[in-house]
């Protein structure tokens, strides 16, 4: 973790904030921008106005490890032009990296017990502060919460819009649905496509002949990240691409992911004000339990041992 970026936590006064912004945190060796998610929002559609090519990745705590043991995904997530922290852990993770022990001395006395009680102490509290989350980065955007919001902001621009992925019509009623919501928006076309290489031609050919000027891309991860960016370039009219996972599933409010009769329902606002979307998904997901324990208890090991090796002291 670049703990130089982040050994003093800001009081999100103006001058830590323009700070992070200009120097975004790392957390194993992956970036992640300080931005709240109306400031994420401004950031791309200021970048899309610009004309610059931008590939934005929403990063949560699967992302990381994956990104461990798979070179190329991790330079995905390391070259992309945005970089949002997509999951409490994430927030989590880079507070507790960031956080000087309370008791110098007794930390030094009992270095790995103090570590683990840090740790269980932060993670009891996150469902119910924002005190063992909120720096340095302010706050969790998910790739759900974003979409719908960064495509009304988009339209305002009247962006033509590409819905790559989504089987069994998914993507289809997705583009009915954002008609619904946004009068007038321009759907370029959707696809359900597949990021296989041999249907990479018909796919870019497709977008292109679309003059698609944003692309949302809902592969399943790590795929939909790696498939923009290794065929971003060859989209002429793309300014903006975006894995978005299975957005579309709850916009459509269809659930063709459904394993042996459990659908994908985004969790209660309760939950999800508590950060225990991942409970959620535990109970209505079963078959997800090992993706799952991994997102969480895989993740937190890693991030005890990083503190063990990298403690931030006075």
């Amino acid at each position: 973790m670049n703990l130089e970026l982040i050994d003093r936590l800001p009081t999100h006064g103006k001058t830590e904030r323009d700070h992070y912004m200009q120097h975004p945190i790392s957390l194993f060796d992956i970036p992640f921008d300080p931005y709240t998610q109306k400031e994420a929002i401004q950031a791309i559609a200021d970048r899309v106005k610009a004309q610059h090519k931008t590939r934005v990745v929403t990063i949560n705590p699967e992302f990381v490890l994956e990104s461990m043991e798979n070179a190329q995904f991790k330079n995905v997530l390391k070259t992309a032009d945005i970089h949002l922290a997509d999951g409490i852990g994430i927030l989590w993770a880079t507070h507790f990296l960031a956080r000087k022990p309370l008791f110098p001395r007794l930390y030094k006395l009992t270095k790995p017990l103090y570590i683990f009680w840090q740790l269980c102490y932060s993670l009891v509290l996150i469902p119910f502060t924002k005190r063992v989350t909120r720096d340095p980065l302010p706050e969790r955007v998910t790739g759900s919460d974003l979409f719908l919001p960064l495509v009304e902001e988009l339209n305002k621009n009247q962006e033509r819009i590409f819905l790559l992925g989504g089987a069994n019509g998914v993507g289809e009623k997705t583009a009915k649905k954002l008609q619904e919501f946004f009068p007038g928006i321009k759907i370029a076309g959707f696809f359900p496509g597949s990021p296989k290489e041999t249907d990479a031609a018909k796919i870019i050919h497709i977008i292109n002949d679309s003059k698609a000027s944003v692309l949302f891309v809902a592969f399943q991860f790590p795929a939909q990240d790696i498939w923009i960016a290794e065929h971003f370039h060859k989209l002429h009219h793309v300014k903006l691409a975006m894995g978005v996972g299975g957005t579309f599933d709850f916009i459509a409010k269809t659930s063709h992911i459904a394993h042996k009769g459990f659908k994908a329902k985004r969790a209660p606002g309760l939950l999800r004000r508590m950060n225990l979307e991942w409970f959620w998904r535990l109970i209505t997901q079963p078959f997800r339990f090992i993706r799952i324990m991994r997102a969480t208890f895989v993740f937190i090991g890693k991030v005890w041992r990083e503190k063990l090796k990298n403690p931030v002291i006075s």
